[in-house]
């Protein structure tokens, strides 16, 4: 699929069109596509806020999902209010006339913040991280604790470090779906200076 994506990419109009919409090797190779995207500097500055978006978003995500995640697998920390509250977001999401009332009562329209907050926590994630926390070993963060260690300390020195394999998934997760996404754009933004590549891509192949 990646070969026929840049091989029809590099195709002429002519080779599309024999070829049915997909070409897996360009009799007249051409940069005309690229070269219509690039023009103009609408797709650059589409990719540096992608790149914000997702880089940005990213790390607050893990942030809020980690510190969540822990504190809930903790039970002296946090009751089950909190997880439940959690949990319920992953059975019965929003609709998009309450997210975008909360989001236009925020004052986020038409900021970047738009596509970042709203999905700083996602419930799946929440849950694998909370499960991995919970399978560490209750000795080994007691002796931190009988030690003087702090929560912050045991989470960062001790809980963190044995849990890089799942915090890597959960922020591959995070940045792709930070990087597909489109339709918050499309739904916050009015301002086309600020929309991420999703967005531009998609005009283009709306108009053809």
């Amino acid at each position: 699929p990646i070969i026929v994506v840049i091989s029809t990419s590099l195709a002429s109009d002519r080779d599309i069109i024999d070829a049915g919409g997909y070409v897996l090797w360009p009799s007249h190779p051409t940069f005309k596509a690229y070269q219509t995207l690039f023009s103009g500097g609408l797709m650059g500055r589409a990719i540096m806020v992608s790149v914000f978006v997702t880089v940005v978003g990213t790390a607050i995500a893990l942030a809020v999902t980690i510190a969540l995640a822990y504190a809930t697998s903790r039970p002296v920390l946090f009751g089950r209010p909190v997880l439940l509250m959690v949990l319920f977001t992953l059975l019965f999401a929003p609709g998009i006339i309450p997210m975008f009332l909360v989001v236009k009562q925020l004052g986020l329209l038409d900021s970047l913040w738009s596509l970042i907050l709203p999905g700083a926590l996602g419930a799946f994630n929440f849950v694998v991280l909370r499960t991995f926390f919970m399978n560490v070993p209750g000795e080994l963060l007691e002796s931190a604790r009988i030690d003087g260690a702090s929560d912050f300390t045991i989470l960062r020195r001790i809980v963190m470090p044995l849990s890089k394999a799942v915090i890597a998934v959960v922020g591959l997760f995070y940045a792709v779906g930070f990087w597909n996404a489109f339709f918050n754009a499309l739904l916050y933004l009015n301002d086309t200076s600020k929309w991420p590549v999703q967005v531009i891509l998609r005009t283009y192949v709306l108009q053809g």
